[in-house]
């Protein structure tokens, strides 16, 4: 009787859909084994999003259950067809006849890392899935000429609603290049185009001082400003539909007689872009040419990106370009911008990068990253969090151990970015040292002032705070996040705290006293962080601390770092 009254509650397909989307796979697996009812009723969603891989032998659940995938992501060794004895191109031809329709699946994300073979089976995998709005391959061969026509053909001739396409590999050749670019220019519906690889420019030469490119780039700018014409006499808009773009990177950098003229006519509607280098932009009448082309041509640009090393020496390529884009831009204002391998000082006599950064776009930033980051001057830090009040998100993580901290001297000023939510920083105990002072009294004053700024952003959700690597255990750096010798006090105000990380050595200085205090002062506190070569269980006292604080908060999960890697507990 129970079980009918259950049945008849959850007949209600909207009280469902309500519940299963805060359940995971195995969630739904183990209710839809209470009663062959709920397996019916939940097989839909158990089926919507499933990762398929690993799988030594044809899994029949790619065509017993291809109807209800909304996504789906397929790893190299899933074998599509049972004919798939050995990878073939044969076997691959034949997988066509044999895969099932997927008419309900708008993602797709294809790992393939073994041969070409699973290119061309994926291939078919594309076919069969005529209403994808988001591809994303990813491969770890390198790819001959006949798979990748097959994938492209694929993207060309059947998915007339793809709105997102990311292809990641480590290289391709050019001439697959310019016809990937054909083929996503040409699509009416496509808005974001990532293509991370490096093209392989095998006809770049130097000849009197000046690169020569593959002319093929000039035939693909005709290519857009003949379509474009024939638009505007149709009196329909010109340019792409493109928001979002990242081109292939290019070692040399692209040819100025491309890039400018495609960013100022063919992407009016971007507003996030991977900022390309550009080879030799070295005379002034460039570099106003370009900034005029991305005020004109890209009006609602506001999200920048940069994954190649930009210097403030290297006054040929990317320092130009880089600054060229930033006063581009300025009119819309920038509300974000991440760099990879960022490279920064403020000893050059043309300024930092960060100084050029703030200048124009201070007022809008609102999330700042820095992954790998190569170098950033303490005092850039300190003017970001003192200038941006707009900012959300502050992230920093540095390449192999390089100099990205804020030194406690450094933080003068009020932070105005009281509505950040994610700070990543890295602190260093450094201090000038008036005569007729003490170095201890000095670093306390400087010590209270850092906590306190921090305190201070009472919206913070997330916070780490990680100490120079040449600070040894025996610096005072170790007891900061205590109560009755440090400034954990100052954080007591973090009462929006979700995720809180620190360096194992602080850990280990802490007590009762602390574990009580975070209990107490960060209610919504979900997730703790160890990082550093010692465990946040690295001694009996330690790990009862924190298995009284796991029973008291059993949801609370403990991460250990360990460079470059993060292991739950």
């Amino acid at each position: 009787m129970q079980e009918n009254a259950q049945h008849r509650v959850f007949a209600l397909s909207e009280l469902v859909t309500l519940i299963v989307q805060y359940l995971s796979p195995s969630d739904i697996s183990r209710w839809m084994m209470t009663s062959k009812t709920f397996s019916r009723r939940l097989e839909l969603f158990f089926w919507s999003h499933p990762v398929l891989g690993n799988c030594n032998q044809h899994s029949t659940s790619l065509v017993q259950y291809a109807c209800h995938f909304l996504s789906l992501e397929a790893r190299s060794n899933l074998k599509l067809s049972p004919t798939q004895v050995a990878p073939s191109p044969e076997s691959a031809s034949h997988a066509l006849a044999t895969l099932p329709e997927f008419p309900r699946l708008r993602k797709l994300a294809i790992h393939a890392h073994e041969s070409n073979s699973f290119l061309l089976l994926y291939s078919h995998l594309v076919l069969h899935s005529p209403n994808l709005t988001e591809l994303n391959l990813q491969y770890g061969f390198k790819s001959d000429s006949l798979s990748m026509e097959h994938y492209l053909n694929a993207l060309a001739t059947t998915l007339p609603r793809l709105q997102r396409l990311t292809t990641k590999c480590e290289s391709m050749d050019t001439a697959t290049v310019f016809r990937l670019l054909e083929v996503c220019f040409a699509h009416p519906q496509l808005t974001d185009l990532q293509c991370d690889f490096v093209m392989d420019d095998d006809r770049f030469q130097v000849i009197d001082g000046y690169g020569t490119y593959d002319p093929r780039f000039a035939a693909l700018l005709k290519s857009l400003q003949d379509k474009d014409k024939a638009k505007a006499d149709a009196g329909q808009p010109t340019g792409l539909r493109l928001k979002s773009l990242s081109l292939p990177e290019l070692h040399e950098g692209y040819p100025k007689d491309f890039l400018i003229p495609f960013l100022g006519s063919h992407v009016p509607n971007l507003e996030r872009l991977c900022i390309p280098m550009m080879y030799m932009l070295d005379n002034e009448a460039d570099v106003r040419r370009l900034e005029e082309n991305i005020e004109a041509g890209c009006p609602r640009l506001q999200h920048l990106f940069s994954n190649w090393e930009i210097e403030a020496y290297d006054t040929d390529n990317g320092w130009s370009s880089f600054i060229s884009v930033l006063r581009g831009c300025a009119k819309a204002g920038l509300r974000t911008y991440q760099s990879s391998r960022f490279f920064d000082d403020d000893v050059y006599s043309q300024g930092s990068i960060s100084e050029k950064l703030l200048l124009y776009h201070g007022e809008t930033l609102e999330e700042i990253e820095f992954p790998d980051c190569f170098r950033i001057s303490s005092r850039s830090i300190q003017s970001i969090l003192s200038t941006c009040r707009s900012l959300r998100k502050l992230r920093m993580e540095s390449f192999r151990e390089m100099a990205c901290d804020l030194h406690f001297r450094d933080v003068l000023t009020e932070w105005v970015c009281r509505d950040i939510t994610v700070l990543d920083l890295d602190l260093k105990r450094q201090v000038d040292v008036p005569e007729g002072r003490s170095e201890g009294e000095v670093m306390a004053e400087a010590a209270q002032r850092v906590y306190s700024q921090i305190g201070r952003l009472v919206k913070l959700e997330d916070l780490r705070l990680y100490y120079h690597e040449y600070c040894n255990r025996s610096e005072y750096y170790v007891y900061d996040l205590t109560l009755e010798i440090g400034w954990l006090g100052e954080l007591a105000g973090l009462k929006n705290l979700r995720h809180f990380g620190t360096d194992s050595h602080n850990w280990d200085f802490m007590g009762p006293a602390e574990v009580e205090f975070m209990d107490t002062n960060w209610p919504k506190l979900q997730s703790i962080t160890s990082g550093g070569v010692t465990s946040l269980y690295g001694s009996r006292s330690q790990m009862d601390l924190w298995n009284r604080m796991k029973e008291r908060r059993p949801y609370t999960a403990y991460n250990e770092i360990h460079p470059r890697g993060v292991w739950v507990m």
